[in-house]
């Protein structure tokens, strides 16, 4: 796989002690980092599962003949398959439930994200790190398991070779076969959107059809990749983009939406208690009629002018002031204060 196509660095940042940062931002309790994952790692950690399965080992062999190659390899991987409940979780659309619970609300490039109206302990601040994205913002909330981290990330390059091992650049087997199977270069969004809509259930592992099978398992397996899918929903705010539900630990319940954009995509974790009041939180994502909760606090405030205008140091500034103000603990307010751009590190 070619190094250039991991456009974005990883961002350190530290998790709080409630919880872990989403999917794109992985970590541990504690005093250990959390980094930013590119979706093209995650692109290989699927396409790692695939050399076991020996469809990604040879992409020479898939294109000399691939209407031979593919039953074999389809039984192997839809077996596997079959046996992850994730793979089988499909798109829906949206239920419209759940709004007239109030949240604070935090709009981010037009989309509201509701933010459970309760007491937070610490907040993680850092600077974007590409130009155009987003800060990164940790809110961990004083009674575990509340949680809500946004990010951003560059738009990964679409993959000339799909089939290109990590390490490796791509073959001219393997973008011939990407070309064949896509019609060029496959974006990360258009492999997310064709493993949301299908099943394993729906490859038949039939010679004549594995022009349209090999990107639907290669799609089923990324969809399994991240740990167990309850649903996923589609529609954010107008935009392209999904909301995905996992189980947590400690009884929570974990909403995901993912917002791919042309100059950054846009990353939602939100975590709450699985019984709880603001246990569908991820529902109200983008949906601008959910209730208003009275009092939204002046750091809130703050924060959204910071995620408005990141180059503005003095917006920093304000912010540090209202967390100072709002009581959060000194190690939240020092670590934003260095965060503003112009400040040494």
């Amino acid at each position: 796989m070619k190094t250039g196509m991991i456009l974005n660095e990883t961002t350190e940042v530290t998790p709080g002690e409630s919880g872990r940062p989403p999917v794109t931002v992985t970590g541990r309790e504690g005093d250990r980092k959390a980094e930013t994952e590119s979706p093209v790692m995650r692109l290989l950690l699927f396409l790692a599962i695939l050399f076991l399965a020996g469809c990604a080992s040879t992409p020479d062999r898939l294109a000399e003949d691939p209407a031979a190659a593919w039953p074999g390899r389809c039984e192997t991987l839809r077996r596997s398959l079959l046996k992850d409940p994730s793979a089988t979780v499909v798109v829906t659309p949206r239920p419209d439930r759940s709004y007239s619970v109030p949240y604070w609300v935090l709009v981010v490039d037009g989309v509201s994200i509701p933010i459970p109206p309760v007491r937070y302990r610490d907040i993680r601040v850092t600077a974007a790190s590409f130009p155009g994205g987003l800060p990164t913002v940790i809110l961990v909330g004083m009674a575990p398991p509340t949680a809500v981290t946004l990010t951003s990330m560059a738009p990964p390059a679409p993959y000339e070779d799909l089939f290109a091992l990590a390490g490796e650049g791509p073959t001219s087997e393997g973008m011939a076969l990407t070309k064949q199977l896509f019609g060029g270069p496959v974006t990360h969004d258009r492999l997310l959107e064709i493993g949301f809509a299908g099943r394993p259930a729906e490859l038949t592992c039939r010679p004549e059809r594995w022009e349209k099978e090999i990107p639907l398992a290669s799609a089923l397996i990324l969809k399994t990749v991240g740990g167990p899918l309850e649903a996923v929903h589609e529609g954010i705010a107008g935009r392209r983009g999904w909301v995905t539900l996992t189980p947590g630990a400690d009884r929570a319940s974990r909403w995901q939406a993912t917002l791919p954009g042309a100059g950054r995509w846009t990353l939602i974790d939100i975590r709450t208690a699985a019984e709880g009041p603001f246990q569908d939180a991820g529902l109200a994502i983008g949906r601008d009629d959910m209730v208003r909760a009275m009092n939204r606090p002046l750091w809130l405030a703050a924060l959204a002018a910071v995620l408005d205008d990141p180059v503005n140091g003095r917006l920093w500034e304000v912010l540090a002031d209202a967390l100072e103000k709002a009581d959060f603990a000194l190690e939240s307010v020092k670590r934003v204060r260095p965060s503003a751009p112009g400040v040494g590190r």
